[in-house]
């Protein structure tokens, strides 16, 4: 499976925003993502968490 890693930059007080250019969509399939955060300290975590869950959020691309 090939993936692209955006990095988010910040929108606001609290607010991280990345734009995922439409090129990278193919309308033959459904975008796929998932979140992987990381404080200034090196903490991480996925969302959605893959021990509780499926770790991927799905959005129908238009055909």
């Amino acid at each position: 499976m090939e993936y692209s890693i955006l990095e988010m930059e910040p929108d606001g007080k609290n607010y991280y925003a990345a734009v995922i250019p439409g090129e990278a969509l193919i309308t033959e399939f459904d975008l796929i993502y998932f979140f992987e955060v990381i404080d200034e300290f090196g903490n991480g975590a996925f969302y959605p968490d893959p021990d509780k869950e499926d770790p991927h959020i799905i959005v129908r691309v238009r055909r």
